[in-house]
């Protein structure tokens, strides 16, 4: 959304997918958050670490659901994106 409150856009428009700890790009192109959902049955699925293209709408999945993963950041020049995820029962 622009600063006044204006072109609001929802990242994860689906009921059933959920997203958190988003952080923008230093180019302000791309979002890069953790991204989960909920199956037919309840159950939350691991987060996955995506990034958003603002202009597009276009989502590149970085990691897999098979492991935990949080907390992106982007490199400087935005072509990286470092993250912890959860191995062996530990957030690394």
């Amino acid at each position: 959304m622009n600063i006044d409150g204006s072109a609001r856009a929802h990242v994860t428009s689906d009921p059933d997918v959920f997203g958190a700890i988003p952080v923008f790009s230093a180019d302000d192109r791309y979002i890069a958050y953790a991204e989960w959902s909920v199956d037919e049955k309840g159950r939350y699925g691991n987060p996955r670490i995506v990034r958003l293209d603002v202009f597009s709408g276009d989502k590149d999945y970085l990691t897999s659901a098979e492991y935990e993963s949080w907390r992106p950041v982007f490199s400087p020049s935005g072509e990286e994106v470092a993250y912890i995820t959860k191995r062996n029962g530990q957030f690394d």
